[in-house]
């Protein structure tokens, strides 16, 4: 063997050794990422349980979901204004068993129930997604924004999920038109029939 390959061979070694020490530690980033994730998400979900300031402020969303246990009334209810239940009833009926609960409870369970949306959602990228702003403020106030991509990811195998979020918010039914386009009739069908099915009923 020629210094020129020794030389040769010993680099291709050296470059291999490299490459599996960085994939080793970006296999254990990875590996640590949900995990991480999870760890962040229980503390915050223990400082609603246990009423820290400010996480517990009636202005969430989340608040306007567990104040539907006492009944609703649109007449007291201004859009835009903090803690305002803008939803349907149907969306109120559907929560209801949640509702019983004390609101500490409840904020603590809705709070991680919809953080675990986002790990099933996306994986170990649910630690980098929850730092941007849009992402942190629908778990922090408690929106429905990680519910509905759920629904719409589980409504592409059992249509009958877009009930969820037609009857919280009517305009995600434009998503329906994805049946339409593709003249899947059969599935649009199931979507606008579960829909119509949880619908309430007038008194």
């Amino acid at each position: 063997m020629t210094v020129g390959q020794l030389v040769s061979s010993r680099t291709r070694a050296g470059v291999a050794a490299g490459r599996r020490v960085v994939d080793g530690r970006s296999t254990a980033v990875h590996d640590l990422a949900i995990p991480a994730y999870l760890v962040i998400l229980t503390v915050f979900v223990a400082f609603r349980l246990l009423g820290v300031p400010p996480w517990l402020s009636p202005a969430f969303d989340l608040h306007a979901y567990w104040s539907t246990h006492a009944g609703l009334d649109y007449t007291l209810t201004r859009p835009g204004e903090p803690g305002a239940y803008l939803y349907s009833p149907a969306f109120a009926q559907a929560i209801w068993p949640l509702t019983s609960v004390s609101w500490p409870i409840f904020a603590a369970g809705w709070t991680f129930f919809v953080g675990c949306l986002l790990v099933w959602l996306s994986g170990r990228w649910a630690i980098l997604l929850v730092l941007l702003p849009p992402v942190a403020m629908s778990i922090v106030i408690g929106q429905v924004d990680l519910l509905f991509a759920a629904a719409i990811v589980v409504g592409f195998r059992w249509p009958a999920a877009w009930a969820l979020p037609i009857l919280t918010k009517v305009t995600p039914g434009v998503g329906l038109l994805w049946f339409a386009v593709r003249r899947e009739w059969r599935s649009l069908a199931i979507a606008l029939g579960a829909t119509a099915t949880l619908v309430p009923s007038r008194p």
